[in-house]
């Protein structure tokens, strides 16, 4: 088995997960981009640097 190279996480709240991730982790952030899916607005972000990549992703209950 290899080692993973991407994680997904939805958070209701993308700033504090960040914050939260960082201080546990000591990860990095892109800018989080925000964008739109169908009627849905969402905001993504991805961890800097190297594998694993951690993504996060904010959207409003209800969402994809």
């Amino acid at each position: 088995m290899t080692a993973f190279y991407h994680m997904r996480f939805v958070v209701p709240d993308l700033d504090r997960a960040m914050q939260d991730f960082q201080r546990a982790a000591g990860v990095e952030w892109s800018d989080p981009v925000s964008d739109r899916l169908g009627e849905w607005d969402y905001r993504i972000v991805f961890t800097t640097g190297g594998p694993p990549f951690i993504e996060l992703v904010e959207g409003p209950s209800g969402s994809p």
